[in-house]
């Protein structure tokens, strides 16, 4: 299946850094997208613009496509989703003080 050749990937192709930025904000991610109410369409985006699109380029062989794509959307969501999720958890938690 697909994990497969994303975890393949993983461990041939993504460094040890990008991994482990990866495990520190996927759950905030994950976590600020669940609170969205349109989140099932943010990961039927994310499934169909990002996964699909990686493992097309790795059974391609156009690894560094697929590096490049991956870590973009990881920087961007990061942005995009997780940063603000972050900044409104600390505004309240200082409002409450």
């Amino acid at each position: 299946m697909f994990f497969n050749v994303l975890r393949w990937f993983r461990d041939k192709f993504v460094s040890f850094d990008d991994i482990n930025h990866y495990y520190e904000v996927a759950p905030i991610i994950v976590e600020a997208i669940n609170n969205l109410s349109d989140n099932g369409a943010i990961y039927s985006y994310i499934y169909n613009d990002v996964v699909r699109y990686c493992i097309k380029q790795i059974e391609s062989q156009n690894f560094s496509e697929a590096y490049l794509r991956y870590k973009n959307c990881i920087l961007i969501f990061e942005e995009r989703f997780a940063r603000p999720f972050l900044e409104q958890k600390l505004i309240k938690i200082l409002k409450n003080r």
